[in-house]
């Protein structure tokens, strides 16, 4: 399963903004992406499509990395 979920570093620790649906003690892969990219996303010129489904754009860019 992935997903894509915001979180605050703060105190040294990841914090997520909503609650995760995972088991406690399992160990994940983290993929750290700066706001500047968010920025970025949004403000491309391509977002003012109708016809564009800008989730799967913005997930099948994470997955790029």
């Amino acid at each position: 399963m992935s997903e894509i979920i915001e979180v605050i570093y703060e105190d040294g620790v990841l914090k997520p903004l909503k609650p995760l649906k995972i088991k406690g003690k399992k160990r994940l892969k983290i993929k750290i992406v700066n706001d500047d990219v968010e920025e970025f996303l949004k403000s491309m010129i391509i977002k003012k499509c109708k016809d564009i489904d800008y989730k799967k754009l913005k997930e099948a860019y994470y997955e790029s990395f």
